[in-house]
């Protein structure tokens, strides 16, 4: 076992390169970086049971400092783990991964706070390997998280907490440095079978792209995909906390996978956008929103999937409609709005309103046994398109309240359609 410290000061900032290698099995390395304009590297390579800041946060305190991580060697490193780690400061960079088919690699406690900081946490071609705990506390940051790739796709992977405190983050200027294929507030990749994100939080106003509800910028935001089987059985739960402006993107590609997301802190709330994209069978997913003139975007391809809607606040939608046979069922039904498609059989979309000036539609194509369940309790002034086409599809859709509306269309055979208002 080797112990080693790395301390530098303000008096080298810059032109200090610290480089560590820990080749063996069972050493820990601290580092401390006082000063701005520093680079240290660590590499964790050919062992076992390494530690980075076992006995305190391996710490950078400044601005403009550089820190790369990196745990290579095939199958031979397991159970090599960041404890803490700690960059303050403005404009500070991590760049970190951990490949080579090992397992058991973890990160414990990562924080960056302050201004324009980068962080990627690279976690590839690993097994059962956890990121527990990220905090990112300011404006404009960025955070990327990769577990596994398409080369090697391994399973049960594990995003504890992925959090950032602040507004504005994601990219939304030219002079801000920019990880490649990303710009995300938080971005989250995660391939193989079992994987779960526990908790991806934003809190915080206007964190999104630059470009305002654009839809080519849905893939810029606080963005996570899921590829494989089985993920997010336990509980996988995405959240925008804070008041206005954020935006969110979850997709999952595969069977068995679960995801719930949220927005708002309040009624207050405003100018949120929710998308979700699911592919494959029996996939579920719950969608929460608080506050007003939010926007819902869903779509599940595949068979036996559930999707359920929570709407708390007025003027979601967020959109126009307003009747004449709900817009000509929206537009021979291209739908928009908020929308929720659905592609296949034996799906089911449940939707609850509890206020005023909502508009959604809905649409299930291309199958049979579908069912749409909708409840607008103690609203006026909403509206509802519905579309199913195949056999055996029922929707039932219930209006309290004055001048809602609620236009369904069902084309196939043995299909039922009951509304009260």
């Amino acid at each position: 076992m080797k112990n080693a410290i790395l301390v530098a000061t303000a008096a080298l900032a810059s032109a200090l390169m610290g480089s560590t290698a820990m080749a063996a099995g069972s050493n820990t390395l601290n580092l401390l970086q006082d000063g701005d304009l520093n680079t240290a590297t660590v590499n964790q390579s050919g062992g076992n049971n390494n530690d980075f800041g076992i006995t305190g946060p391996a710490t950078q305190d400044g601005d403009h400092n550089f820190l790369t991580f990196g745990n290579y060697g095939w199958g031979v490193n397991n159970d090599n783990d960041i404890d803490k780690f700690l960059q303050q400061g403005n404009w500070n960079i991590y760049e970190g991964s951990a490949a080579g088919g090992s397992s058991g690699n973890d990160l414990n406690d990562f924080k960056q706070l302050g201004n324009g900081n980068q962080a990627r946490i690279s976690w590839t071609q690993n097994d059962t390997s956890t990121v527990d705990t990220v905090l990112m506390q300011g404006n404009r940051n960025t955070l990327t998280i990769t577990q596994n790739n398409n080369a090697n796709s391994g399973a049960n992977n594990y995003v504890g907490l992925a959090k950032i405190l602040g507004n504005f983050n994601g990219i939304s200027s030219g002079n801000q440095y920019s990880h490649s294929n990303n710009d995300a507030a938080i971005h989250i990749v995660q391939y193989g079978s079992g994987n779960h994100v526990a908790s991806s939080t934003v809190e915080g106003d206007y964190n999104r792209a630059a470009s305002p509800y654009a839809v080519g910028a849905f893939n810029k935001v606080h963005f996570i995909r899921q590829t494989g089987l089985n993920n997010g059985q336990l509980f996988s739960n995405a959240a925008t906390l804070g008041s206005n402006g954020n935006w969110i993107k979850v997709t999952q590609t595969g069977d068995s996978n679960n995801f719930d997301l949220s927005q708002g802190i309040s009624t207050s709330s405003t100018q949120n956008f929710i998308a979700l994209v699911q592919t494959g069978n029996d996939n579920m997913a719950t969608v929460k929103e608080n506050g007003s003139y939010n926007n819902v975007n869903a779509s599940q391809i595949g068979n036996e999937n559930v999707i359920t809607a929570n709407i708390n606040g007025n003027n979601n939608g967020s959109g126009v409609f307003t009747n004449a046979g709900a817009s000509a069922l929206a537009l021979a039904s291209g739908l928009l709005s908020g929308d929720i498609f659905q592609s296949g059989d034996d799906h089911t979309v449940t939707l609850t309103i509890g206020t005023s000036q909502n508009q959604f539609a809905f649409s299930q194509k291309g199958g049979n046994g579908n069912s749409i369940t909708g409840t607008i309790s103690g609203g006026n002034g909403n509206q509802a398109v519905g579309l199913q086409d195949g056999d055996s599809n029922t929707a039932t859709f219930g209006q309290n309240g004055a001048s809602n509306v609620a236009v369904f269309s069902q084309v196939g055979n043995s299909n039922s359609t009951t509304i009260t208002q």
